[in-house]
């Protein structure tokens, strides 16, 4: 069985020519690699070698053509990307405001808290000086009413004085003693 797969393998292999014409180049080169006449057939004519080369030159230069477009593509992306993030840049400093503003900004609003601190160093003064006018007129007030009270207890003092001795000159009378002088004997009933 072995030698008439050989055989039919040689005959075909002796019409190489014509039927090599009509496979392609990948085909071509099965033929010549399953039998060794197919090989001399195949290999032997000048425009095989030929043809392979330019095969897989073309398979190569597709193969380029992908890669490059690979490389083309990530090139593409990367462009895209990189103009992406470019023009956020630019929104983002547009949107962001200048140096120069922010320090007329911060000057603006450093003026505005020192006009708000003034006027409140201005309202707590005024506030003093009313919480001092009337501390001053209820002192007065207060000193006035204790004069008005002290010559009340004066009054009171002098009067209860007064009342006092009377009171003892009578005591004094009833105790027997004229001159109101005190006697030195208590009076017995």
């Amino acid at each position: 069985m072995a030698d008439s797969q050989a055989d039919s393998c040689d005959v075909l292999c002796s019409t190489a020519e014509p039927l090599r014409r009509g496979l392609a180049v990948h085909e071509q080169l099965l033929l010549r690699a399953c039998c060794s006449a197919s090989r001399e057939g195949v290999s032997g004519t000048s425009v095989f070698w030929e043809e392979v080369l330019s095969n897989r030159q073309a398979r190569h230069a597709k193969r380029g053509a992908l890669l490059h477009w690979a490389d083309y593509k990530r090139w593409f992306q990367h462009t895209l990307l990189e103009s992406q993030k470019l023009r956020l840049r630019r929104l983002f400093l547009a949107l962001r405001p200048s140096a120069r503003s922010m320090m007329l900004r911060d000057r603006a609003q450093s003026e505005q808290q020192r006009h708000a601190e003034r006027l409140a160093l201005r309202h707590v003064q005024r506030s003093a000086q009313r919480c001092l006018k009337e501390l001053a007129l209820r002192l007065a007030r207060q000193r006035k009413a204790l004069r008005v009270r002290d010559r009340q207890l004066q009054r009171q003092c002098f009067s209860a004085i007064t009342e006092w001795q009377l009171l003892r000159q009578a005591f004094y009378c009833l105790a027997g003693r004229s001159d109101g002088s005190p006697s030195r004997w208590p009076v017995s009933e």
